[in-house]
């Protein structure tokens, strides 16, 4: 996941984003830790035909709406990202350890809990709206895409279970006014979708109530997809003629109305993802072989195989995938550049094009010495892992790669990220 924007879209995504750097780590008043002097780092091989990004948006964190006794955030993630009513919407996460004290001020414990909030980015303003919800965890939260969403300027959530929509006059959540537990949403031209392993939903009457497509618990089953197990994988698109759409069980399927209808099939590893040119798979190459792209093309209803590795990798954990014959093997549109391995980076489509990004920075943790006294009186001295930065690798961050119907091989571009107010983005899947 990269949170920037690709090349070639229009005007106002033109500027790169990248998520703000924020302290790391903190400990409780009653501890201490100073930064360990760290080595030089070699002198870099710069490259030439380098494009360096120096324009970042950084997201105000102090903006952050926290009534209890906490401290500054920390370990601050984004979890999820999306294009929706012309905003971009970041749902992220941190910790903050939160205090509690007697009448006169003392303090009594501390713990540390996780925080969730969403972010949207208005291109046009460029300026950030941030809001947090009132609930923290002491547990790990388990985070899914989408369960965040605008809808009609509304902003909703599902994060603890329960759908909510935030007042941006009152500055509160409040529950919707429809009874739906958890999943991920969907905006569709303007329809809002609600979906999960167990369920395909429509939220109607202008929010008031729901109308079920698909029910893997509905017995006896009354469409095609109450009876296929668990939604895995699950992805709702409209196609070319804003017709609804579902991603699931390695098929895509198309709603009529009444029952779903399978038009095609496309094997993949992860859930689809979704943009306005077509809908990507991905195979992971271990649990489904060969590892590769392919693409579903919303106006043909066609899956087109764009990029394959045959050649794998040593399995994970000790198990070894098996060999593709690379003679029998489908054809893909394009080679895979030497340099890459399938699936380890962002992917996207624009107009007919493929994008890939890749990571060329190397991780080095921050490391920090905290010292504390033993139950002897003697001072203890240890060093802790308060965070991480990424150095770039012979002058830049992250290799772009755009394929073109028109080119037999891809064009690579080398980003390098520069701004003091950001620092440079990690990618992976």
């Amino acid at each position: 996941m990269s949170e920037n924007f690709l090349p070639g879209r229009p005007p106002w995504l033109g500027q790169p984003g990248t998520p703000p750097q924020f302290a790391p780590h903190h400990f409780p008043p009653d501890r201490a830790a100073e930064p360990i002097a760290e080595t030089p780092a070699p002198e870099p091989l710069v490259s030439s035909n380098v494009v360096t990004l120096k324009n970042f948006y950084p997201l105000p964190i102090d903006e952050l709406p926290v009534e209890l006794p906490v401290d500054k955030p920390d370990s601050f993630k984004f979890t999820d990202h999306q294009l929706v009513e012309g905003k971009l919407l970041v749902d992220f996460r941190y910790n903050a350890w939160v205090y509690s004290f007697d009448k006169n001020g003392n303090r009594q414990s501390s713990a540390a809990k996780v925080f969730v909030g969403m972010a949207m980015f208005d291109p046009e303003s460029k300026l950030w709206t941030v809001v947090a919800l009132p609930e923290s965890f002491t547990e790990p939260v388990s985070f899914s895409s989408r369960q965040s969403v605008l809808w009609r300027g509304d902003l909703y959530s599902s994060h603890t279970g329960k759908i909510r929509k935030y007042d941006f006059t009152k500055k509160i959540w409040e529950l919707a006014g429809f009874s739906v537990e958890g999943g991920s949403f969907y905006n569709l031209n303007g329809r809002l979708f609600i979906a999960d392993y167990n369920s395909i939903q429509e939220i109607t009457e202008n929010g008031r109530g729901t109308k079920l497509l698909a029910s893997i618990q509905r017995q006896p089953p009354v469409t095609s997809l109450d009876s296929q197990g668990a939604l895995m994988h699950l992805a709702l698109f409209v196609d070319a003629q804003k017709n609804l759409c579902a991603a699931v069980h390695n098929k895509i399927f198309r709603w009529d109305g009444n029952d779903w209808h399978e038009i095609s099939s496309a094997a993949t590893s992860f859930t689809p993802e979704v943009f306005e040119a077509g809908v990507i798979f991905l195979t992971d190459g271990f649990n489904v072989r060969p590892a590769r792209i392919s693409r579903f093309e919303m106006q043909s209803n066609l899956v087109e195989l764009w990029l394959s590795q045959t050649d794998q990798v040593p399995g994970r954990r000790g198990y070894e995938p098996g060999r593709v014959d690379a003679n029998t093997a489908p054809k893909p549109l394009w080679k895979l550049p030497s340099e890459l391995s399938l699936p380890n980076f962002s992917a996207a489509v624009w107009q007919s094009d493929l994008y890939l990004m890749a990571d060329h920075s190397e991780k080095q943790d921050i490391v920090a010495e905290e010292r504390g006294t033993r139950p002897d009186g003697t001072l203890e001295i240890s060093h802790v892992v308060t965070g991480a930065k990424f150095i770039s690798k012979d002058g830049y961050n992250t290799s772009l790669f755009c394929f073109s119907q028109d080119l037999p091989a891809a064009h690579k571009v080398r980003l390098n990220f520069e701004g003091g107010d950001g620092c440079p983005p990690h990618v992976w899947h």
